[in-house]
Formats: C-alpha cells, sequence, structure tokens
C-alpha cells in the first residue's frame, strides 16, 4: 500500500520508506496511467472517487461502503 497526500500518523513509515508515499494526487494519477497492462488497486473516500471519475480517470468499483471505495485500474492487454 502506497499513501498518497496524507502522511499522518504514518510520518515516520514515510522517513524510513520514501517510496511508499506520494506527495500529490496529480503524481499518483501518472503513476496509475503509465502502466495500463499491469493491474491496480486503490481505497478511497467518495468524494475522491466523484472528483477522479469527473477526470475520466480508468477505473472500476470493486467494493464500497458509505465511508470508502475500492477500485481496480481496467488492464489493457
Amino acid at each position: 500500500m502506497i499513501m498518497v497526500e496524507f502522511k499522518d500518523e504514518l510520518a515516520f513509515g514515510i522517513g524510513q520508506e520514501p517510496e511508499r508515499w506520494i506527495p500529490t494526487q496529480a503524481e499518483w494519477i501518472k503513476l496509475w496511467l503509465a502502466h495500463p497492462e499491469m493491474p491496480a488497486y486503490a481505497l478511497m473516500s467518495p468524494n475522491t472517487y466523484e472528483q477522479l471519475s469527473q477526470q475520466h480517470l480508468p477505473m472500476e468499483i470493486i467494493a464500497q461502503d458509505p465511508l470508502r471505495i475500492i477500485v481496480g485500474k481496467p488492464v489493457k492487454k
């Protein structure tokens, strides 16, 4: 799991393994789109999902509840 934007209580761990953190959502989107042949999954709030949907980011809902949504990236073969 890689955190995006927020460090919160994981700041110490991110300091130890900075490659497990992405500072901005824009950088995360670039990574999400970089390898269309590789599967990827993300956990996000419904608000974040709505924002990314409006940007037409390719993603499919796998599971959701009122607080979070899990999406998968459609894989191109």
